[in-house]
């Protein structure tokens, strides 16, 4: 059986193509398709053994009301080549209703239509795309996995994301982020760590230019999201961080264009990584603040849980800069993290010295994995 998931993310789409035999699977090819702000960029192309099969310019079909022809992608030949058995997307909130994967059809599609304003930049996407993938490839048996169900069991309390009678009549809330990206690392404790740590207490920092997030997990279940798709509480090149809806509508309202990491210093850089690589006095305070809000945070989470385990950084920027981790890791001493220099400049998995009281980590983002496990238990 062969099996394609898709996960699209604001301006990028990531997909990979399984063999599905005997319960066990086999990558076969994996793709990125991405673009900028004026719709051009690139589809990339890779075969299991990581090597890249193709590089071509790609522009991003838009109809002439401005929305994206998702059919002209899907029935591309590097897709339309493929007699899919299954295809499983990667949809951005579920709501209260959609906690599990679900075969996917047109009546679905619309009942998840309701939750857009909850996801005003994603759903909406996934939606269309799906649906383009729907009407281009009846044959196949398609399923929604949802962002949001990850963290269904977070606590009521700390969904909370203002205390506006209005907001919760609404059913605005913390429905938490990145659900599957945590759902596939969580998964994988168990390869990192003992059994009985892997069942423990642990957060996982997801970093990068465009979107931070921290969640804190125990017994393999999300406790604590940082984010979802109405508010993030840590700063990004997109976001301010602040949680609160109405001081967010207040800088909107006022036009406060740029209110980002990337103006608090008045240095206007291109990206956070900058930021952290340039250490200049101009980018210092950015620096800082951008630690302090990820270290605090992960010392809040802690608190959640009551005590701690592991930390695994991951995403672009918390898998790959080692300086960013050394400096969040200095500021956490106090809970007994203590890493290794030379692991750390490596990009190594295991960080943490042996004399840490804490195991600290890296591993890398991959969504997809959570999709596939969950078709896999559905069709057992």
């Amino acid at each position: 059986m062969l099996v394609l998931t898709i996960y699209q993310s604001p301006r990028k789409i990531n997909y990979k193509i399984f063999k599905l035999f005997n319960k066990k699977h086999s990558l076969q090819r994996r793709g990125k398709i991405s673009w900028d702000d004026t719709n051009t960029g690139s589809w990339i192309i890779y075969n299991a053994q990581n090597k890249q099969l193709q590089n071509q310019p790609f522009k991003l079909p838009v109809r002439n009301d401005g929305t994206v022809d998702y059919s002209r992608i899907v029935t591309d030949d590097n897709f339309s080549n493929y007699n899919f058995d299954f295809i499983v997307h990667k949809i951005a909130c579920g709501g209260n209703e959609f906690n599990d994967i679900t075969l996917l059809n047109s009546i679905v599609i619309e009942q998840l239509q309701q939750y857009s304003f909850l996801a005003p930049n994603e759903q909406e996407a996934d939606l269309a795309l799906a649906s383009a993938y729907l009407t281009n490839y009846a044959h196949a048996k398609h399923y929604a996995c949802f962002d949001t169900s990850f963290h269904q069991h977070i606590a009521p309390k700390h969904r909370i994301i203002s205390l506006s009678d209005t907001h919760l009549a609404q059913g605005i809330q913390n429905y938490g982020n990145l659900g599957l990206v945590f759902a596939g690392i969580s998964a994988k404790f168990g390869d990192i760590s003992d059994k009985k740590m892997a069942k423990g207490r642990w957060i996982i920092a997801y970093l990068q230019d465009s979107l931070n997030v921290c969640c804190a997990i125990k017994n393999g279940k999300s406790s604590y999201c940082s984010s979802s798709a109405l508010h993030n509480e840590l700063p990004s090149i997109y976001t301010a961080g602040y949680g609160d809806l109405k001081l967010n509508t207040l800088i909107n309202d006022n036009s406060v264009s740029d209110a980002n990491l990337l103006t608090i210093s008045g240095h206007k850089v291109a990206s956070l990584e900058e930021i952290i690589n340039l250490n200049s006095e101009d980018t210092q305070l950015s620096l800082d603040y951008y630690t302090n809000q990820i270290s605090d945070t992960i010392a809040k989470l802690v608190n959640v849980v009551q005590g701690i385990d592991g930390i695994v950084f991951t995403g672009k920027l918390g898998q790959n800069n080692s300086r960013l981790r050394q400096l969040i890791c200095h500021k956490l001493e106090w809970l007994g993290v203590s890493i290794s220099n030379k692991a750390n400049l490596e990009n190594q998995c295991k960080l943490h010295k042996k004399s840490s009281k804490i195991g600290v980590f890296t591993m890398s983002a991959e969504p997809e994995s959570a999709l596939l496990q969950q078709l896999a238990k559905r069709i057992d």
